[in-house]
């Protein structure tokens, strides 16, 4: 059965039906993310130096102690939309 006919086919159900199937597909869903393995923040940037996103791999780095740079002004996020536009 393609696509087309199940989707078809679940425009057919009644209501309450296709009420049941999305929550077992919500259901089903969430499950599929929490089996999903998180790689580690190491395998991450080696997924991207990989990738060739990154030229060299980060030293390791001190994440118990980081602490963000403090910067005058608007936000960044906000400067680089504001640029974009």
């Amino acid at each position: 059965m393609t696509l087309a006919e199940i989707l078809n086919e679940i425009q057919r159900l009644p209501l309450a039906d296709r009420k049941t199937l999305q929550d077992q597909l919500a259901t089903e869903a969430a499950t599929d993310v929490q089996l999903q393995e998180q790689p580690s923040l190491d395998e991450f940037y080696q997924s991207l130096f990989d990738e060739g996103f990154l030229v060299n791999l980060p030293a390791d780095l001190d994440r118990e102690n980081f602490e963000p740079i403090a910067i005058k002004g608007k936000p960044l996020s906000e400067t680089i939309i504001e640029e974009r536009r």
